[in-house]
């Protein structure tokens, strides 16, 4: 799992640097694309939601049961 963690948070780092890059050229007039932005944009929103609840959903519900944090009475 924590394989899988990394890797899904190597590859958002290299969406965003890559979206950072396309944003920087753009501004400056040296690439033409605002429809691809836009659409760049909402795919990050979207692999950055679901990226969240699977850490959410892994953090919680599959958690290792050997793991207990009861306090003894």
């Amino acid at each position: 799992m924590a394989q899988i963690k990394k890797f899904i948070g190597y590859l958002l780092i290299v969406v965003v640097l890559f979206m950072t890059v396309i944003s920087v050229l753009s501004i400056w007039d040296l690439v033409q694309i605002e429809r691809i932005m836009n659409k760049s944009f909402k795919t990050l929103l979207i692999l950055f939601v679901s990226t969240v609840v699977i850490l959410v959903i892994s953090a919680n519900l599959l958690k290792d049961s050997g793991t207990n944090t009861k306090h003894p009475d």
